[in-house]
Parts: C-alpha cells; structure tokens; sequence
C-alpha cells in the first residue's frame, strides 16, 4: 500500500516533467529467500482489463537472468528500440499490453528497479536516463530507511519482551517460571 502511494508520485512528477512514457513500475527483489522472489509494482493506464496499478510476483527463474546481472551491477538497462533490437529477447509483443513497447529502461536501485517503457522509439533522452538514476538512488536512501525501521521495529519488540520477563522475574520468587518465561519472551 505504502509503496503505491510512491509510486504514484513517481508516476505524477514524472508526468509533470515531461518525460513521455506509458507504463513504470518498480521490480522489487526479495534476496532473503530463496529462490529470490520478485514483486512487480506496475502502473498500466490504459489496459481494459486492468486499469491502474497492478502487482503480482515471480521467482527469478521466471525472470531474464540478464536483468537481475545488470541490477547486481548496478547498471542501467535501456532498449532504445526493441522493435529494431531485442537485445534481452524480451519479446514485448503488441498483445501483452494494449500498446506496442518500443523503448524499455531498468534502473537498478539497491532493493531492485525503477522501469519505465515507451510506444516510441528511442524515447528517453540522456538528460532522462541520468534523472531516472538520481531517482533510483532516491529510491535506494528510502528502502535503506524503510529497512532501518524495520530493525528497530524487531529491536523494540525484543526489548518489551526482555522487559516483561525482568519484570516478572522481580516479583517472582520461582526461578523455574522465570526462566520459562524469559525463554518464551526471547522467542517472539
């Protein structure tokens, strides 16, 4: 939910700084399982069937292994023209979206990658591919902060359980149930 609403002011200031595009989403990896898994946000204006933003999830095998090469890198991926070059043999075929793609860009951030795709031909100027990396660096600060919340989320929880259990532990003259009770506390 939280990253939807990211997501739409990426979409909306991009749109209010001109860059032409038709379809962005973000590809969230998940390295902590395996195999990793992939969660793609994705915002489709125009398809009939699925208006809006659209998430669903893969496992990296059903993924080109050479996006994820370029993500560890940390390199930027652009097709200029797929109807001319299908470097990655992506197959962007007019009837997966209601718009032929002509122009794809992956910018890889630390969590994943902000995409962007284009109907027309070399659609993203220099000037935009170097803003899509300030983005995705944006991107990666945020992520960096959301996971700093997340430790100390678990630290705080750790921390209550430790104090409940040192609080029973003070009124209890039972040591077994203390120790019982710290155990169960730690394992939250």
């Amino acid at each position: 939910e939280d990253l939807l609403q990211v997501l739409t002011v990426i979409r909306e200031q991009l749109l209010e700084v001109g860059v032409v595009f038709d379809d962005v989403g973000l590809n969230v990896v998940d390295t902590t399982i395996e195999p990793w898994a992939v969660q793609y946000y994705y915002y489709y204006p125009d398809q009939e069937d699925r208006p809006g933003w659209v998430l669903w999830s893969s496992t990296v095998e059903s993924t080109n292994p050479q996006i994820f090469e370029y993500w560890r890198a940390g390199k930027l991926l652009y097709r200029p023209n797929m109807q001319r070059e299908d470097m990655l043999k992506e197959g962007w075929e007019p009837d997966k979206l209601s718009h032929p793609v002509a122009a794809v860009v992956d910018v890889p951030f630390s969590a994943g990658a902000l995409a962007l795709n284009s109907r027309y031909p070399d659609a993203f100027s220099p000037e935009e591919l170097a803003f899509f990396q300030e983005l995705a660096g944006v991107l990666s600060e945020g992520f960096g902060r959301l996971e700093d919340l997340r430790n100390l989320e678990q630290r705080a929880r750790e921390a209550e359980a430790l104090a409940e259990g040192i609080s029973v532990m003070a009124k209890s003259a039972n040591l077994d149930q203390v120790l019982q009770i710290v155990v169960e506390g730690a394992a939250r």
